[in-house]
């Protein structure tokens, strides 16, 4: 028997085929799937001149880079100017005072990425699955100064994590400094397929890097780099719970208890 009407052959790129993904079946950017729907359907919002074929629409989305920066410039290598609030933080010469203002202001997505310029950050980060929706194929990525210049997040009292994710998926975070928090990053709830690399934990009072979330599946630590330091950080990285997460290549020296901590 012939193809049907309106049928395809070709492969329609999903961007996973893993039930437990959140992107089962939903399509990706050059998908054939894409705009070959039903022409009588209507378009479902953020689609393009007409309905996808499949169960999940192909929102077209353009991504967006954003800026973040302390109150001075030198050494800076993605900003032209000092950080401010009252910015928009979409351009280098209009960038964000803090990382946490951004992600309260915007709702970041797939594909998106945030450069945190040179200096000193006030406050520590939360990113949620309500912030954050990187997808497997087009990941968030928060990044550091790639130049050997430090983006540090210096610990606040009552703050216990400097960077956590929570239920957070492909979410890429690299080149960013922690110091002085409970928990340098953090990784808790469903959190899955997250990326951090090039990352610096230092001296903070337990953990380097902590997942501890009971389907925190499938996350990423490579090439980081987990010191300890006048008898602060226990711990260099500790995994708790979730599975089939990779640790690779770290860094890891001069802590009070372990280096590496696997237990589950």
């Amino acid at each position: 028997a012939g193809a049907g009407v309106g049928a395809i052959t070709n492969n329609p790129l999903f961007a996973s085929t893993t039930p437990a993904s959140p992107n089962f079946l939903r399509l990706s950017a050059g998908s054939p799937c894409i705009d070959k729907g039903d022409p009588a359907d209507p378009i479902p919002a953020g689609g393009g001149t007409r309905i996808d074929m499949g169960a999940y629409e192909y929102i077209q989305y353009t991504p967006t880079n954003y800026y973040v920066n302390d109150g001075f410039t030198p050494g800076d290598l993605y900003t032209t100017a000092v950080g401010n609030d009252a910015n928009d933080g979409k351009t280098p010469a209009t960038p964000k005072r803090t990382l946490t203002n951004l992600l309260r202001v915007y709702d970041v997505d797939r594909g998106d990425v945030i450069y945190v310029d040179t200096g000193t950050n006030a406050y520590p980060v939360r990113l949620t699955n309500a912030d954050a929706d990187g997808w497997s194929s087009a990941p968030l990525t928060i990044t550091g100064p790639t130049n050997g210049a430090v983006a540090l997040f210096a610990g606040i009292a009552g703050h216990r994590d400097g960077f956590l994710l929570s239920n957070a998926v492909n979410v890429h975070v690299r080149a960013l400094t922690f110091r002085g928090y409970t928990n340098g990053i953090r990784i808790v709830g469903s959190s899955a397929t997250n990326r951090i690399y090039g990352v610096r934990a230092r001296s903070n009072d337990q953990y380097g890097i902590r997942i501890d979330g009971p389907a925190a599946d499938r996350n990423t630590l490579f090439s980081n780099f987990i010191e300890g330091a006048s008898g602060a950080q226990d711990f260099g990285i500790a995994i708790s719970d979730g599975d089939v997460n990779v640790v690779t290549n770290n860094t890891i020296s001069r802590h009070g208890v372990y280096g590496i901590s696997l237990i589950g």
